[in-house]
């Protein structure tokens, strides 16, 4: 995911697990799937919740981040799509 993506470009990602698949969508479109990662589901964690690094700390992104969403259910494909396409469409008319 680290070299996905794109220097000055303003992108949109979305990452979501269930059956301890996670799945990373990229621009509102499944972008991969990984079943490797060992998300229980538990409530309590024993690492702590990071946006823009790795666990291990050996990756970080040097970017921006300017909002992200917890929801506490996996959202579907479409929703996700909807989801970039709302933030597409705010673009467009505050250009404007």
């Amino acid at each position: 995911l680290y070299s996905t993506y794109t220097a000055n470009t303003w992108e949109h990602f979305a990452v979501t697990f269930e059956n301890k698949i996670m799945t990373i969508y990229k621009n509102g479109a499944q972008y991969g799937t990984s079943i490797t990662y060992t998300y229980t589901g538990a409530l309590t964690a024993t690492m702590p919740f990071r946006i823009g690094v790795s666990f291990n700390l050996s990756n970080s992104y040097g970017g921006k981040i300017d909002d992200f969403g917890i929801w506490s259910r996996k959202l579907t494909s479409n929703e996700i799509s909807n989801l970039y396409n709302q933030v597409i469409e705010r673009q467009v008319l505050n250009h404007y």
